[in-house]
């Protein structure tokens, strides 16, 4: 099952409102993620010997992070302040 991250925010602070191209991120996290996974590996691979369920939990940090990412495709946040102020955040 592939899992399409979000691709539009959608922003509203008040009157303010915005569209973000959100998939202009996509290659930014993509190349972070390359970075990050081999220190990842390499910090699991030092933990493993004294304790094998940390060593996993390092290993596995970098995926989950982008899997988390995921999954907040549909995520809406609506926050109204006493003054009727209002946030919007809505990732589609």
């Amino acid at each position: 099952m592939i899992i399409v991250p979000p691709s539009l925010a959608y922003f509203r602070l008040g009157r303010f409102r915005v569209w973000l191209p959100v998939i202009i991120v996509w290659p930014v996290l993509a190349a972070l993620e390359l970075l990050l996974a081999p220190i990842a590996l390499a910090a699991g691979a030092i933990i493993m010997p004294w304790n094998r369920k940390k060593g996993k939990l390092v290993m596995a940090a970098i995926p989950k992070a982008m899997e988390i990412f995921a999954l907040t495709r549909g995520m809406e946040l609506d926050v109204a302040a006493a003054d009727k102020t209002r946030i919007v955040l809505r990732l589609l």
